[in-house]
């Protein structure tokens, strides 16, 4: 009789404790930084992109096969000063040898635990203009710009994928050729 209390008292312990470190490794995306940079294209031309940089931070410091987050897509939407939404798009995912992958594969990203940070770009424009636009990459691998000529937008950007769905939000000032960031 006392062995069959060990053997449940066990079954419930192990089970408990699959279910911690199933919860605790699941992938958890943080926001570490956002920011606008300088980014130089072939054709010579440079741009100011606005960007925010994501990380993976499960619970667990042991990394497990489930605490990556996969095939991670980007959704952008862009409301004006009314909350109407003006724009759906995608984003772009900033990739190192990014010409070697195919238009699928530019739409997603594989998030690893621990140590790689992610940057999206979402919007773009010449310096010392005033004019900036609302930027992704199309699903045939074609660069998607749309002209914003307010002041201020509020971007909502939901990243999903397998084992993922967060959303972050943001004020995009853009004010004397500055675009200017800020958590909502």
């Amino acid at each position: 009789m006392f062995s069959i209390f060990l053997l449940m008292l066990w079954w419930i312990i192990e089970k408990e404790w699959k279910e911690y470190v199933f919860e605790q490794s699941k992938p958890r995306i943080k926001v570490i930084k956002f920011d606008a940079e300088e980014k130089s294209f072939t054709d010579g031309s440079t741009w100011i992109a606005a960007y925010v940089e994501f990380v993976n931070s499960p619970k667990l410091e042991t990394p497990t096969e489930q605490s990556i987050a996969k095939n991670v897509s980007a959704n952008v939407e862009w409301r004006n000063s009314r909350g109407i939404t003006i724009k759906k798009n995608h984003g772009r995912w900033w990739r190192i040898n990014e010409d070697k992958l195919t238009p699928s594969q530019k739409q997603v990203i594989d998030i690893l635990p621990n140590e790689q940070e992610v940057k999206l770009h979402f919007a773009i424009k010449k310096p010392n203009e005033e004019v900036f636009y609302a930027w992704a990459r199309t699903q045939d691998d074609k660069t998607d710009k749309l002209e914003l000529p307010e002041k201020k937008y509020e971007v909502k950007i939901t990243l999903v994928g397998i084992g993922v769905k967060e959303t972050f939000k943001y004020s995009v000032v853009h004010n004397d050729g500055v675009f200017k960031l800020k958590a909502s």
